[in-house]
């Protein structure tokens, strides 16, 4: 130790050294390790390749964390739109992140998709290449994934389009949250041999009661079958919804356009009021060229009203 070290310790002389004896002590030796100096970069020589992060190999797994989050949203439901996955997996990132991750799965081979139209919304769905990547991988298992051959045919489209909003909101916790969340292609391949009756989407929970459920189902009603066809349905999916809860609640929302149709079908209701065991409440779908979730989360998540305005007092 210096000596201007020892006059610091007695606290009488100032401790900073003059700056002769600065320049004629030498350093004392430092116990932390050293780092190189970069070296001298030779002019016209190339940049050294950055170490950070390892490189990727060749024969190094190609799925990436966030491949997974968004292809098995995807195989979940078979085919979704463009913004669909993009806002609801991925938080709604730029939509040129999105666009380069897309290109990377169509690539692959993991999905196939196509423009609505020619000039809407991108159509992507996962392919079976997709299906089989995240099985050898073990992030999900092949009766948890619906692959597809081609998009879903065009008079079916906004329909299931509804069906993938729906179940959306639903792992959001709108209405609220529920422990299992089923689209009606999930319940067709869980069941054999099928219901008499199965919902578009089916919302469940175990009650606090041993055996008993608690179920919230909807159905999504584009008027492409008359009112009385519509209602037998209806009473036969109040008989199975009654099966399933076991004793525990069971409520139905019928989704559908048009205040018009809202009331043929509220009619229709009262007319089977002995036969359909459960509540059923009628509410109307947002207007405009494309689905607006948040506009159908409220829709959803309000107190039951019919198609005038009237609060029917049930809360789903």
């Amino acid at each position: 130790m210096t000596a201007a070290s020892d006059a610091l310790l007695t606290g009488v002389s100032d401790p900073t050294p003059a700056l002769d004896e600065m320049r004629e002590t030498p350093a004392a030796a430092s116990t932390e390790p050293t780092q190189a100096a970069p070296p001298q970069r030779i002019p016209g020589q190339g940049r050294p390749p950055g170490m950070g992060t390892p490189r990727r190999d060749p024969r190094d797994e190609v799925l990436v964390p966030l491949d997974v989050l968004g292809l098995v949203l995807l195989g979940r439901f078979g085919c979704m739109t463009g913004p669909q996955l993009r806002f609801e997996g991925y938080g709604g990132c730029k939509e040129s992140n999105f666009a380069r991750r897309l290109a990377r799965w169509v690539a692959r081979g993991w999905v196939c998709l196509m423009r609505f139209l020619g000039m809407g919304c991108n159509l992507v769905w996962l392919t079976q290449r997709g299906a089989d990547a995240l099985v050898d991988g073990g992030f999900a298992t092949a009766d948890q994934l619906f692959p597809r051959t081609r998009v879903v045919a065009a008079k079916d489209l906004a329909h299931h389009l509804y069906i993938v909003d729906l179940c959306l909101l639903a792992l959001r916790g709108i209405p609220r949250a529920y422990q299992s969340v089923e689209p009606a292609i999930a319940i067709q391949r869980r069941l054999q041999p099928q219901p008499e009756a199965i919902p578009d989407v089916l919302l469940s929970s175990p009650s606090k009661v041993t055996g008993r459920r608690n179920l919230l189902a909807f159905e999504v009603d584009l008027g492409t079958e008359a009112v009385q066809v519509f209602g037998k349905k209806l009473e036969a999916a109040s008989r199975v919804l009654t099966e399933w809860a076991n004793g525990g609640a069971a409520n139905v929302v019928i989704l559908t356009r048009g205040s018009g149709r809202a009331s043929s079908i509220e009619r229709e209701l009262a007319a089977r009021a002995v036969a359909i065991r459960v509540p059923m409440v009628v509410r109307q779908l947002p207007r405009g060229g494309s689905l607006n979730r948040e506009a159908l989360a409220a829709v959803i998540s309000r107190r039951g009203t019919s198609s005038d305005g009237t609060p029917s007092g049930e809360r789903l």
